[in-house]
């Protein structure tokens, strides 16, 4: 009977009732303890308990903290990657427009020079005849 009983301190003090049971003393066990209509607990607490396993005994105790670091971590890595993703794009867009303005000034001075060739080589000629002599 007392290898059903769990051994905390609620239950180690009134140990003395044990041997003796009736249901007066059912009645004056703490409600820390099991009534004996139950099952019978299991001893798998006792088995993973924090004493007997270290590896448990650390993540419960340090847990939350690592927990806590690696969360920060990932979302410290996500704002700089998203950081670093806007200051790239802004600067592929920078560049871009600026290669757009430097094709559209050199296709103004190729327009330009191209009007300014068809108006010399008309000089009161056709089109026709310029086409001609080439």
């Amino acid at each position: 009977m007392r290898a059903l009983l769990p051994t905390r301190p609620s239950s180690i003090h009134h140990a003395h009732c044990l041997g003796r049971l009736t249901p007066g003393t059912v009645r004056s066990l703490p409600s820390s303890t099991r009534p004996f209509t139950t099952t019978s607990p299991t001893l798998t607490s006792d088995l993973y308990s924090s004493r007997s396993n270290p590896h448990r005994a650390y993540y419960q105790t340090h847990g939350r903290a690592l927990f806590k670091c690696l969360t920060l971590a990932f979302l410290t890595y996500q704002v700089v990657y998203w950081t670093w993703l806007t200051l790239e794009t802004e600067e592929i867009k920078d560049q871009k427009n600026r290669e757009i303005k430097a094709l559209e000034a050199e296709f103004r001075l190729l327009d330009e020079g191209r009007r300014s060739h068809l108006a010399e080589g008309r000089g009161g000629k056709g089109m026709e005849e310029g086409k001609a002599k080439k």
